[in-house]
C-alpha cells in the first residue's frame, strides 16, 4: 500500500520519528540524553530504497556525533554523498573527532545550531573541530556538558580559545546557551 503514496506523504509519515527536539538538542544536563537512546530511528531507511531517498534529509536534520565510529562515518557518508552534507541544519558534538567533524561541516552550508561539548580529553585532536568554528555562521550555540571542575589541559584551552575568538565573526548569532562552566 505504502508504495501507492505520493513522495510527498509518504517523507511526511517518515519524518516525524527521525527527528530531535529541540530540548534533546540543547539538554546541558552531566548525562547526554543520546546515551540512552536504545534504537537507532535510521533503522527506518532499511525498509527500502525509496524509504531511504524520503526519510534521508529529516534525518540529516539533526547530527549528533557521539563517538569516533560515528564521525568516521558521518565523514564517510559526506565524502561519498557531499550533498548530504546541505541537509545539516543542527550539530550536536560531543567530544573532538580529528578532521571527522571538519569533513563534515565543510559540506554543511546550512547549519544555524551548534550544541558543543566543552569537555575535551588530553589525548584528542582538536585541530578539526577548532577549524569547523570557522565554516559555519550559527544562529544559536550551545555549550554544554562540562563538569563542574571542568577539564583543563591544552586541547581545552585551544577549544575554548577558538571558540571565543570565533563569536564576533558569527554574524547571525542571536543565542548563546551554557551549562555550568
Amino acid at each position: 500500500m505504502a508504495h501507492k503514496l505520493a513522495d510527498e506523504l509518504l517523507r511526511e509519515i517518515l519524518s516525524p520519528p527521525l527527528l530531535v527536539s529541540d530540548a534533546m538538542f540543547e539538554h546541558t544536563g552531566d548525562v547526554s540524553p543520546f546515551s540512552k537512546v536504545e534504537k537507532s530511528a535510521a533503522d527506518v531507511l532499511l525498509v527500502c530504497k525509496r524509504w531511504m531517498r524520503l526519510a534521508t534529509p529529516s534525518l540529516l536534520h539533526t547530527v549528533v556525533v557521539r563517538s569516533m565510529p560515528q564521525a568516521r562515518a558521518l565523514s564517510s557518508m559526506i565524502k561519498r554523498n557531499p550533498e548530504f552534507g546541505t541537509y545539516i541544519r543542527r550539530l550536536r558534538v560531543e567530544g573532538s573527532y580529528g578532521n571527522y567533524i571538519l569533513d563534515a561541516v565543510s559540506a554543511a552550508p546550512h547549519i544555524t545550531a551548534l550544541c558543543l561539548t566543552l569537555t575535551v580529553w588530553s589525548d584528542v585532536k582538536v585541530d578539526g573541530l577548532v577549524k569547523s568554528l570557522a565554516l559555519i555562521d550559527p544562529t544559536r550555540v550551545i555549550l554544554t556538558l562540562a563538569p563542574k571542575k571542568a577539564l583543563k589541559n591544552k586541547n581545552h584551552d585551544a577549544l575554548v580559545a577558538a571558540l571565543c575568538k570565533q563569536l564576533k565573526f558569527w554574524s547571525r548569532l542571536v543565542r548563546l546557551s551554557y551549562s555550568t562552566i
